[in-house]
């Protein structure tokens, strides 16, 4: 983590601060095949700045397309149900879902800070593209690689691992 560290925000004043619940925020370049949440953890921590950021996108990212509703609109994108559809059988597919996810994520991203003008830049969205994408069929994973950056400057690079079910037939 030691590239991501200087990025950082330790300076919570001034900020609302999100508990992390993807433990991938704390180690965004780590290779993880499952996903895994902070929710259990003994200590919870406080996330900002591009941490935060990358847990905003993943969330809307891997939402189901309308699941989650907030006053004024719906967050989530159709990745996951593109996946579970049978989407992860050609890479061409994947990538054209991804694409199309993503430019939701970011939209929706772009819309919500519009609404709170007081959320410092490190924590908006400037952009996020796919740098990776690996489907490994043995353990049923897919793990995305995203490179995201804020209207700050801040860049990360971070893993959106995916399992997945068989499909039979």
């Amino acid at each position: 983590m030691p590239a991501l560290e200087k990025n950082i925000t330790r300076d919570y004043s001034g900020r609302t601060v999100d508990l992390e619940i993807l433990q991938s925020t704390r180690h965004p370049e780590a290779s993880f095949s499952s996903v895994e949440l902070s929710l259990s953890s003994k200590q919870p921590a406080a996330v900002s700045g591009i941490s935060k950021l990358i847990q905003r996108y993943t969330l809307v990212f891997l939402s189901l397309a309308n699941d989650v509703n907030r006053p004024f609109f719906n967050i989530g994108t159709s990745f996951i149900s593109d996946v579970l559809g049978g989407a992860r059988r050609t890479s061409d597919f994947l990538l054209h879902s991804f694409s199309f996810a993503n430019g939701d994520t970011v939209r929706q991203l772009r819309r919500e800070d519009a609404d709170w003008p007081d959320t410092p830049d490190d924590e908006r969205i400037a952009y996020a593209s796919l740098n990776d994408m690996t489907v490994d069929r043995g353990t049923l994973t897919l793990k995305l690689v995203v490179d995201i950056s804020s209207l700050a400057g801040n860049t990360a690079k971070f893993v959106v691992p995916i399992s997945y079910p068989r499909i039979r037939g």
